[in-house]
């Protein structure tokens, strides 16, 4: 017997292999299609389902009415009537706090920082004990831009914030190989400029790879310019591609390290600009943790500071401590306040969901012509506000579009 779950996001490979696998098996495929998210992913096929009918002609069930998560407190109903556009009484255990988006408000980050406070409170003396929250937006730039808010003490004209201990959830291998990006530049100071650009061009070409090994379309393309660069590089001609171009820019104006792995650390990060595929790494590489002096990156890279304005052989050491970190410390979905993209928190539950929306990027809802895509928008939604067991509080700016009809 072979359980497929989650079957409406498959895609062509993974549906070969269901098939081939039902020659000899008993196949039970679970699947809703108001779950599926990775419609934008190459393969994946919004008629995979009917799919499945035609070519395995099973019997079929209907287990859209049961509700085990969370089966009082309105919040299934809710999230249909938003997946539909449908009217719908807000229910007592959904809330919405609002941010300002004129100079000098208070941002989306720091009211974010209030809603988990007020709700792990709130969800403490109802349930007397710890509750697990889940801090979700639609792009992983938010979920860092939040992490890096609530882990120190924000200062608001009501409260003072303390910081939230919390785990950041994100795809470890894509972040980690921007963060070698970010460690070589560190390199810089103490290598020629050939050798300085040879190994930092080296390690954005890896990162595309790993984005291409994923499935994210032109990825490939930009291996393969990066590499021609490379290869320009090595025979001493002019870089042509804006990236090379950009890395070959910061090299030359200097890079100044103080010894100090955090300061240091963004400070080489911020060179990760000037061009499309630099903003890219820029995002990715946020969600790797350095923000204190204790944190992994930062005793690795204090290990690597040669004394003299480099910290030699960073990237390599950046490596060692990932993987390591990666081995020694699985995924940790029962942690108290975890963080992550909407897309990321499919499959698990917590007592408590805040979803952020943002200013400019990362809007819940947007007004589009693309029916498919407001439709799949809402179907993430749904899946957000169904991983509360208990309530849901929405951070959005003022003028975010009305979630039901």
């Amino acid at each position: 017997m072979v359980i497929v779950d989650e079957f409406q996001d498959t895609n062509i490979d993974q549906w070969r292999a269901v098939k081939a696998l039902s020659r000899m098996s008993t196949v039970i495929c679970l699947a809703d299609p108001d779950q599926r998210i990775f419609g934008h992913l190459p393969g994946v096929d919004e008629e995979r389902i009917a799919h499945a009918v035609a070519h395995l002609e099973p019997a079929c069930f209907d287990l859209s009415a049961d509700n085990f998560r969370s089966p009082e407190g309105g919040l299934l109903g809710y999230a249909n009537a938003v997946l539909h556009n449908r009217a719908h009484p807000v229910p007592e255990n959904v809330k919405t706090l609002r941010y300002a988006l004129r100079w000098g408000a208070v941002s989306g980050e720091v009211r974010a920082h209030e809603a988990v406070l007020a709700l792990r409170s709130h969800l403490e003396a109802k349930l007397g004990r710890t509750p697990t929250i889940a801090v979700l937006a639609t792009t992983n730039q938010i979920v860092a831009s939040v992490s890096e808010t609530i882990s120190v003490e924000n200062v608001t004209s009501r409260h003072v914030l303390e910081p939230v201990e919390h785990v950041l959830h994100w795809d470890p291998e894509l972040a980690a190989a921007a963060g070698f990006v970010v460690a070589s530049i560190l390199e810089w100071p103490g290598l020629s400029r050939l050798e300085a650009l040879t190994r930092t061009l080296g390690a954005v070409a890896d990162f595309y790879r790993t984005k291409f090994a994923r499935g994210t379309r032109g990825a490939r393309g930009t291996v393969e310019t990066v590499e021609r660069s490379l290869a320009q590089l090595r025979e001493g001609k002019p870089v042509r591609a804006k990236t090379a171009q950009a890395l070959s820019a910061a090299y030359a104006a200097g890079l100044k390290l103080a010894g100090q792995p955090v300061v240091d650390w963004q400070e080489a990060r911020s060179r990760l600009d000037r061009s499309a595929e630099l903003r890219e790494l820029f995002k990715q590489v946020r969600m790797l943790r350095l923000l204190r002096a204790t944190d992994l990156l930062a005793l690795t890279l204090a290990q690597a500071w040669d004394h003299t304005g480099a910290y030699r052989d960073a990237a390599a050491e950046v490596r060692r401590a990932l993987a390591e970190d990666l081995l020694a410390a699985p995924e940790q979905d029962t942690a108290g306040v975890s963080l992550m993209s909407m897309h990321r928190s499919k499959g698990k539950e917590f007592d408590g969901v805040v979803i952020v929306e943002g200013n400019r990027r990362g809007r819940l809802l947007e007004q589009e012509w693309d029916a498919e895509r407001v439709q799949a928008n809402r179907r993430l939604l749904r899946v957000a506000i169904t991983r509360a067991r208990h309530m849901v509080v929405f951070v959005r700016p003022e003028d975010g579009l009305a979630l039901t009809a």
